[in-house]
């Protein structure tokens, strides 16, 4: 898929996409690299890029969710029971805990938090007991939401 940088809101389809393609703290240059060559980032825009990936997975309320420790999956389908998938951006396994992320920009609406709910209730009926949703607003700051 073709993203093409014209607006605030096409640049943000790129961050995000490229934090699905990040697992660990290391896969952050090789990934921004990738979407350098492939033309979607400008080299003089690589440092910038940079700047707000790293500002979320050095995030104090998020590092430990870009650690080898854990068992991560992004944007995986999970199937709902009732014909429908349900897809958070990243599902963390750590320490018997299952922590679920998602990427937001622009203002902030309930419908976000119903979304993480709708997650977490689902995962619950996995027969998981530690569930915890946290919607992750990417914009000059990084800011961290938690949703029970």
């Amino acid at each position: 898929e073709y993203i093409e940088v014209k607006s605030a809101e096409s640049y943000d389809k790129i961050i995000h996409k490229i934090l699905s393609e990040v697992r660990v703290v290391d896969d952050l240059k090789p990934v921004i690299n990738k979407y350098i060559n492939l033309g979607f980032i400008k080299i003089e825009e690589k440092d910038k890029v940079l700047d707000i990936l790293k500002a979320v997975v050095m995030h104090p309320e998020l590092v430990q969710f870009y650690s080898r420790d854990a068992i991560i999956k992004n944007e995986i389908d999970i199937y709902t029971g009732s014909g429908k998938f349900l897809r958070p951006d990243r599902l963390i396994l750590i320490n018997n805990s299952v922590v679920i992320l998602d990427y937001k920009t622009g203002k902030k609406l309930d419908k976000h938090r119903q979304q993480i709910r709708d997650y977490i209730n689902l995962i619950a009926d996995f027969g998981y007991t530690n569930v915890e949703g946290l919607l992750v607003y990417l914009g000059n700051d990084v800011e961290v939401v938690k949703v029970h």
